[in-house]
Protein backbone atom coordinates (compact mmCIF):
# COMPACT_ATOMS: atom_id res chain seq x y z
CA UNK A 1 0.00 0.00 0.00
CA UNK A 2 1.12 3.56 -0.56
CA UNK A 3 0.51 4.95 2.90
CA UNK A 4 -2.45 7.06 1.81
CA UNK A 5 -4.95 4.46 3.02
CA UNK A 6 -5.66 3.98 6.73
CA UNK A 7 -3.75 1.04 8.14
CA UNK A 8 -1.21 0.97 5.30
CA UNK A 9 2.52 1.30 5.45
CA UNK A 10 3.65 4.89 5.79
CA UNK A 11 5.76 6.09 2.86
CA UNK A 12 7.26 9.43 1.91
CA UNK A 13 5.29 12.21 0.25
CA UNK A 14 6.98 11.67 -3.10
CA UNK A 15 6.32 7.94 -3.12
CA UNK A 16 2.71 8.49 -2.07
CA UNK A 17 2.29 11.15 -4.79
CA UNK A 18 3.58 8.72 -7.43
CA UNK A 19 1.33 5.93 -6.12
CA UNK A 20 -1.79 8.08 -5.84
CA UNK A 21 -1.36 9.49 -9.35
CA UNK A 22 -0.52 6.17 -11.03
CA UNK A 23 3.03 7.18 -11.92
CA UNK A 24 4.95 4.35 -10.26
CA UNK A 25 5.40 2.03 -13.26
CA UNK A 26 6.41 4.77 -15.66
CA UNK A 27 8.74 6.40 -13.11
CA UNK A 28 10.39 3.01 -12.54
CA UNK A 29 10.88 2.59 -16.31
CA UNK A 30 12.37 6.08 -16.62
CA UNK A 31 14.71 5.48 -13.67
CA UNK A 32 15.85 2.32 -15.47
CA UNK A 33 16.55 4.43 -18.57
CA UNK A 34 18.57 6.81 -16.41
CA UNK A 35 20.89 4.03 -15.17
CA UNK A 36 21.09 2.23 -18.51
CA UNK A 37 22.85 -1.11 -18.38
CA UNK A 38 24.87 -0.29 -15.26
CA UNK A 39 22.07 -1.46 -12.98
CA UNK A 40 18.76 -3.26 -13.20
CA UNK A 41 15.79 -1.69 -11.45
CA UNK A 42 12.69 -3.72 -10.66
CA UNK A 43 9.69 -3.62 -8.37
CA UNK A 44 9.14 -6.39 -5.88
CA UNK A 45 6.09 -5.99 -3.71
CA UNK A 46 6.03 -2.40 -2.52
CA UNK A 47 9.78 -1.97 -2.94
CA UNK A 48 12.35 -1.19 -5.58
CA UNK A 49 15.38 -3.41 -6.09
CA UNK A 50 18.51 -2.04 -7.77
CA UNK A 51 21.01 -4.69 -8.86
CA UNK A 52 24.50 -4.06 -10.10
CA UNK A 53 26.15 -6.42 -12.56
CA UNK A 54 28.32 -7.66 -9.69
CA UNK A 55 25.21 -8.94 -7.91
CA UNK A 56 25.18 -6.23 -5.25
CA UNK A 57 21.62 -5.18 -4.42
CA UNK A 58 20.02 -2.10 -2.94
CA UNK A 59 16.41 -2.39 -1.73
CA UNK A 60 14.27 0.64 -0.93
CA UNK A 61 10.61 1.29 -0.19
CA UNK A 62 10.73 4.98 -1.19
CA UNK A 63 11.51 6.69 -4.48
CA UNK A 64 13.79 9.23 -2.79
CA UNK A 65 16.03 6.43 -1.55
CA UNK A 66 16.20 4.88 -5.03
CA UNK A 67 17.02 8.23 -6.67
CA UNK A 68 19.53 9.04 -3.92
CA UNK A 69 21.30 5.72 -4.41
CA UNK A 70 21.41 6.20 -8.17
CA UNK A 71 22.85 9.71 -7.70
CA UNK A 72 25.38 8.56 -5.06
CA UNK A 73 26.74 5.84 -7.30
CA UNK A 74 27.09 8.32 -10.17
CA UNK A 75 24.94 6.12 -12.37
CA UNK A 76 22.69 8.83 -13.82
CA UNK A 77 23.13 9.06 -17.57
CA UNK A 78 21.68 12.56 -18.05
CA UNK A 79 21.78 12.40 -21.85
CA UNK A 80 19.90 9.09 -21.93
CA UNK A 81 17.35 10.35 -19.39
CA UNK A 82 16.80 13.56 -21.31
CA UNK A 83 16.27 11.61 -24.53
CA UNK A 84 13.80 9.20 -22.89
CA UNK A 85 11.89 11.92 -21.04
CA UNK A 86 12.21 14.51 -23.83
CA UNK A 87 13.15 17.10 -21.18
CA UNK A 88 16.29 19.24 -20.94
CA UNK A 89 18.22 19.36 -17.68
CA UNK A 90 20.59 22.30 -17.42
CA UNK A 91 23.65 22.56 -15.19
CA UNK A 92 23.89 25.77 -13.16
CA UNK A 93 26.48 28.22 -14.45
CA UNK A 94 28.35 28.17 -11.13
CA UNK A 95 28.49 25.03 -9.04
CA UNK A 96 27.76 21.33 -9.43
CA UNK A 97 23.96 21.67 -9.26
CA UNK A 98 21.39 21.04 -11.96
CA UNK A 99 18.02 22.56 -12.70
CA UNK A 100 14.93 21.33 -14.50
CA UNK A 101 11.84 23.20 -15.70
CA UNK A 102 9.79 21.29 -13.10
CA UNK A 103 11.63 22.19 -9.89
CA UNK A 104 8.82 24.51 -8.70
CA UNK A 105 6.15 21.82 -9.19
CA UNK A 106 8.38 19.29 -7.44
CA UNK A 107 8.86 21.63 -4.47
CA UNK A 108 5.08 22.04 -4.27
CA UNK A 109 4.73 18.24 -4.05
CA UNK A 110 7.37 18.13 -1.28
CA UNK A 111 5.55 20.83 0.71
CA UNK A 112 1.98 19.51 0.31
CA UNK A 113 0.40 16.36 1.79
CA UNK A 114 0.05 13.76 -1.02
CA UNK A 115 -3.75 13.66 -0.84
CA UNK A 116 -3.91 17.43 -1.43
CA UNK A 117 -1.15 17.78 -4.01
CA UNK A 118 -2.44 18.61 -7.46
CA UNK A 119 -1.24 16.18 -10.11
CA UNK A 120 0.91 18.90 -11.67
CA UNK A 121 3.73 16.68 -12.93
CA UNK A 122 3.49 13.68 -15.22
CA UNK A 123 5.85 10.71 -14.80
CA UNK A 124 8.53 12.14 -17.10
CA UNK A 125 8.58 15.50 -15.35
CA UNK A 126 8.44 13.89 -11.90
CA UNK A 127 11.36 11.53 -12.64
CA UNK A 128 13.60 14.27 -14.01
CA UNK A 129 12.83 16.56 -11.06
CA UNK A 130 13.40 13.66 -8.62
CA UNK A 131 16.85 12.88 -10.01
CA UNK A 132 17.79 16.57 -10.17
CA UNK A 133 16.69 16.92 -6.53
CA UNK A 134 18.71 13.83 -5.47
CA UNK A 135 21.80 14.98 -7.36
CA UNK A 136 21.60 18.49 -5.93
CA UNK A 137 21.23 17.11 -2.39
CA UNK A 138 24.58 15.35 -2.83
CA UNK A 139 26.24 18.48 -4.22
CA UNK A 140 25.08 20.66 -1.32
Amino acid sequence: MCGACPGGTAVSRLTAYANLNGLTSEVTALLQCAVGSRMTLSRFGGRWVLRKRTGQQFIASELEAVAGHIARTGAVDWEQLQAAAEITVEPYAAGPWRTSPYDAGFKQILDTPPQRADPTLDARQFTVALLVHASNALAA
